[in-house]
């Protein structure tokens, strides 16, 4: 019965991170992805099985050591450049193409593309339900695991369009598209020590994406000495 209602909880998570398809705010955006993320870890663990708690824990470790690095940085280029919507975003990540480009990598573990630790959670977190007995809240589950793929790549994606391609857009003035475009004032990149942090958690996720058995290994110990 706990499992099914935390099952329920956590779709209800994964759902209001839809909401954050309205917000033009870059930093709620990227929260309402943390309130997802955490809806996907919710549903794994609470199948209450040995598949759900190790699919809860990959989506934990590599959601989390994502997400962060990923919030502080747009924070930290918002922040520096007078940046609040994402309209704002327009181009600037061709002026600042490595901070792009890790933003990039660290956006697809957070959506979890296959190869990535988060889609082997993920897959893991479907074997659970299928292995449990939930009901039709089976059904509810599965759909959320889909969601979970889609929800993050709705809010992230917009994010890395407006950095990356300066087009032009209905919703704004077409003399200030202009100023966005033409303008050549170089744009302020995040702290060396905030880049190099997250350069570093990006390779381990990259590391540990490809070769994922020690991860595998050390969260199927910790789960057995638990609930030994």
């Amino acid at each position: 019965m706990v499992s099914k209602i935390l099952i329920a909880v956590a779709a209800l998570l994964i759902l209001a991170g839809l909401l954050g398809l309205k917000m033009k705010t870059v930093g709620k955006r990227l929260l309402f992805l943390g309130v997802a993320a955490m809806g996907m870890v919710l549903l794994a663990a609470a199948e209450m099985n040995t598949y759900g708690l190790v699919g809860g824990c990959f989506q934990l470790i590599y959601r989390l050591v994502a997400w962060i690095p990923c919030m502080l940085l747009v924070q930290s280029i918002c922040k520096h450049n007078e940046i609040r919507d994402i309209g704002g975003l327009r181009g600037i990540g061709r002026k600042m193409p490595y901070t792009y480009a890790l933003l990039v990598i660290l956006s697809v573990v957070m959506i979890g593309v296959p190869v990535t630790g988060t889609f082997t959670g993920i897959i893991y977190s479907e074997i659970g339900l299928l292995a449990g007995n939930f009901g039709a809240l089976t059904y509810v589950g599965l759909l959320g695991n889909v969601l979970g793929i889609v929800v993050p790549a709705a809010l992230l994606f917009p994010v890395l369009r407006y950095m990356y391609f300066p087009c032009k857009d209905e919703e704004q003035e077409p003399e200030m598209v202009e100023m966005t475009i033409s303008d050549s004032k170089e744009a302020a990149a995040p702290s060396k020590g905030l880049l190099t942090v997250s350069w570093v958690l990006a390779m381990i996720l990259i590391v540990f994406s490809l070769y994922q058995q020690p991860v595998l290994e050390v969260t199927s110990t910790v789960m057995q000495k638990i609930f030994s």
